[in-house]
């Protein structure tokens, strides 16, 4: 037995699964100094990626004691106005002031050594902070390079999950209107002489203006990592058995 009948052709590109793609960026100003992974290679969630050295990071880690001596110097003078509340020789507003300098100081204290960590920089050599990747895949591209200077507008890698990939379709308009979710699909890539087979995850819900195109997409597994990113593929949608 077989399943024939109806379907959609069309042309589709492999591209990553952008569910599972991380652009790695500074999250403050700094310039490279150390490449902790290289192109291709790959890498665990939370592996060191880069090390950058920052000013702005060295700044914050430099405030960190006297923000601490600060929130100590507060929580004394509170606890004081509490004894001299509790004995009647100043008045409640003054506690109140007192208690309020000690939540501020804390909060300060707190929102600096959260950026500090947040930054990796926690521990090790002041200014100095890392990079970690946010997900287990392949360091695909990296750009980054010993001195360069980093900004949150600077790429210095990318990280993908090439488990899966993602096929994007081109189908013309006069048939998108057969084609939905849930849709089996036969996918043919360039250069190689299998057919896979997936299904259609996503239909999108514009026409491309310049080429009268509706995008689509399908997801392929990819446990070899022989399929690879811009490759191109035909693809038919059955629409109807």
């Amino acid at each position: 037995k077989a399943t024939v009948g109806a379907g959609v052709t069309c042309t589709a590109t492999i591209d990553y699964n952008r569910n599972k793609l991380a652009d790695i960026r500074a999250l403050v100003p700094g310039v490279v100094r150390t490449l902790r992974a290289d192109i291709g290679q790959s890498v665990k969630k939370g592996a060191p990626l880069f090390v950058l050295d920052s000013t702005q990071v060295g700044e914050a880690q430099a405030r960190l004691p006297s923000l601490a001596q600060i929130v100590r110097t507060a929580r004394a003078n509170h606890a004081r106005k509490q004894k001299l509340g509790a004995e009647g020789l100043v008045a409640q507003r003054a506690v109140e002031q007192a208690k309020q300098q000690l939540s501020s100081a804390e909060a300060d204290l707190a929102a600096a050594r959260t950026a500090v960590r947040l930054a990796g920089a926690a521990a090790g050599r002041a200014g100095r902070y890392v990079l970690t990747s946010p997900l287990a895949g392949t360091l695909v591209r990296r750009p980054a390079v010993i001195g360069a200077y980093a900004t949150a507008e600077t790429s210095l890698g990318t990280v993908a999950d090439t488990s899966t990939m993602w096929a994007r379709l081109d189908v013309p308009e006069s048939s998108a209107g057969a084609v939905r979710v849930g849709q089996s699909v036969s996918i043919v890539i360039s250069g190689r002489n299998e057919t896979t087979r997936s299904t259609i995850t996503w239909v999108a819900s514009e026409v491309d203006p310049k080429t009268r195109m509706v995008a689509a997409r399908a997801e392929i597994a990819n446990k070899s990592g022989t399929v690879r990113a811009n490759q191109f593929a035909r693809a038919v949608i059955e629409t109807g058995a």
